[in-house]
């Protein structure tokens, strides 16, 4: 996010069922209005299909942390827009994603929460 208090800009990800989609609203000062440009993450091309349940992004906004119906938390770098990891978590899908200071809070679908951190 730009901190330029007159027209600060906004990023926006969002997942429609198997895709991860960043965009950015930002002030165009030639038409003097807001616009928005996204563009999807880069995902592996070999069989990287997942659906997606829920996902928070760290303070600095350069990770975003996605819970998956498959137990994996997937981890995507934002400034480059690619993934970089797949850490399974449950069997039972995850369903809620917590950062809190350096550690990674995952509530999954058997009713268990864990803590990751590293």
């Amino acid at each position: 996010m730009n901190k330029n208090l007159k027209h600060p800009s906004y990023m926006l990800v969002y997942t429609n069922e198997h895709n991860i989609f960043i965009c950015f609203l930002e002030f165009d000062i030639g038409t003097m209005q807001y616009a928005l440009k996204g563009s999807s993450i880069q995902l592996p091309s070999s069989g990287l299909v997942r659906t997606y349940t829920c996902a928070q992004i760290d303070v600095k906004g350069e990770y975003l942390y996605a819970g998956t119906t498959g137990g994996e938390v997937c981890v995507f770098n934002l400034p480059n827009q690619i993934f970089k990891a797949a850490l399974p978590v449950s069997s039972n899908g995850v369903y809620s994603v917590l950062l809190q200071n350096d550690a990674i809070f995952v509530g999954s679908g058997d009713g268990r929460i864990k803590k990751l951190r590293g």
